[in-house]
């Protein structure tokens, strides 16, 4: 008989009451197609301030230097929440594959669970560089660390079916190579030539 209170406005319960009520609404906005074929409404992408993002030569060396990763070294980046569904030991399992001594992986963001970034460790081959969560406002200095940024997800994982990454945009403006899951939140994407595309990994 009452809303809930207002907090964990992410939770399940605001969630389900942001979903049910989502055709009530006179404008209704999507971040992608998949999320346009159940709602409707206008697809408006996760924007970027592209004063802020400003890809340099000299941002990617001040970022190399700041977190320890020498300028010849070439750097897969993982920037997010590392979570099971998102790919990274498909990702770290290719880097060994490589046989290059010249590659980094590296994974930015808290593990939910450590018993992923336990398998992460176990992986043989693979130079990984594990960096904690960042401030917000460092997340260009981030992006311009890496090379590669590769956003893979479990086709079998519900998010994945309706989730399109925010750091796909972050990696983007920055003018990175992304290398991007073909799944339904980013068919768009995939068809505007701007990442290179895998349909599936595991």
């Amino acid at each position: 008989g009452r809303l809930p209170e207002l907090t964990s406005l992410e939770g399940k319960e605001w969630t389900r009451l942001g979903v049910g009520l989502a055709t009530a609404f006179d404008g209704v906005t999507v971040s992608n197609p998949a999320l346009q074929k159940r709602y409707g409404g206008q697809i408006i992408r996760h924007a970027r301030d592209e004063k802020v993002f400003q890809p340099s030569p000299e941002l990617s060396r001040q970022s190399r230097k700041k977190f320890k990763v020498p300028t010849d070294k070439k750097v897969v980046l993982f920037f997010g929440t590392p979570r099971e569904h998102k790919g990274l030991l498909e990702t770290a399992r290719a880097i060994a594959g490589l046989g290059r001594k010249d590659v980094v992986f590296a994974v930015v963001g808290d593990f939910p669970d450590p018993a992923l970034k336990q398998k992460l460790q176990e992986i043989k081959g693979v130079e990984t560089l594990f960096l904690g969560n960042q401030p917000v406002q460092s997340i260009p200095e981030v992006t311009a660390l890496g090379d590669v940024c590769v956003l893979l997800q479990e086709p079998g994982a519900m998010v994945s079916n309706f989730q399109i990454p925010a750091k796909l945009t972050d990696a983007l403006a920055m003018g990175r190579t992304v290398i991007l899951q073909d799944l339904p939140p980013t068919a768009d994407v995939i068809q505007s030539g701007a990442v290179i595309p895998v349909c599936c990994h595991g």
